[in-house]
């Protein structure tokens, strides 16, 4: 019994060995195989870590720089947009002036059209309570004068209800004044206080040809009496008769 006992034993323990048809033991290599798999990828992965570092250091390094190339250009775009809003605002600024210039041009032109329709008529002055007849056409013959400015367009002066224009100024000189601008001739006075009476009234007027006229006038009025005094003549209410180109 012993005997089967042990042989029985025995029997198991090389039914424990054997393997199937096919099936081979597995050898000592193989089974340290996978040890040594896992062993290379530790390897690979330690080795790539060192590599890929400069390269991911580079990457960082490239889109830090896009990153400040793409905020110079929001800054460099939001410049130029703000320069041309800025000149286009300059733009249209001009624009409304010269169209603003357009319309004081064509209001002006209108006036002076009907300026012009005015000097074909007669124009009546009441200057200091004395009335004088003449034309705008007369009035405006030389630029840059009180009636230039009155009858040239510049202002839209209207008669009052007698269908007069009221200047308040004395009459006496305003004969040779009108006479002056309607012929170019003068007869200026000798004596020097209606001279200068003469003057005040044509500065009044801005009549810049007849005022060079009288103080032309009055620097040989002061020669000839200075010249006359020793001869005892004298020639009060004498007049010299000048003319004047326009």
């Amino acid at each position: 019994a012993a005997a089967n006992d042990d042989g029985d034993g025995s029997g198991d323990d090389d039914a424990d060995h054997v393997r199937p048809s096919g099936e081979q033991q597995p050898t000592e290599e193989a089974a340290t195989a996978p040890h040594d798999a896992a062993a290379d990828n530790d390897d690979e992965h330690g080795t790539a870590a060192p590599c890929l570092a400069p390269v991911l250091t580079s990457i960082e390094v490239v889109a830090s720089e896009v990153r400040s190339i793409e905020s110079q250009l929001r800054d460099a775009h939001a410049h130029v947009v703000r320069d041309c809003e800025q000149r286009l605002a300059a733009v249209r600024q001009c624009e409304r002036e010269l169209a603003a210039e357009r319309r004081r041009f064509d209001a002006m032109k209108a006036r002076m059209g009907d300026a012009a329709h005015v000097s074909r008529g007669k124009v009546r002055l009441n200057v200091g309570g004395k009335l004088f007849t003449t034309s705008t056409a007369t009035l405006v013959k030389e630029a840059d004068t009180f009636f230039a400015a009155m009858f040239g367009g510049s202002f839209d002066v209207q008669p009052d209800a007698d269908g007069e224009f009221f200047i308040d100024r004395n009459p006496r000189y305003f004969d040779d004044i009108l006479d002056y601008l309607r012929t170019g001739a003068v007869f200026l006075p000798d004596d020097d206080v209606e001279l200068r009476k003469l003057l005040i009234e044509c500065e009044f007027y801005q009549i810049k040809s007849l005022i060079e006229l009288v103080h032309a006038r009055l620097a040989g009025e002061h020669t000839e009496h200075v010249s006359h005094a020793a001869d005892g003549r004298h020639h009060h209410h004498h007049h010299h008769h000048l003319h004047a180109q326009f």
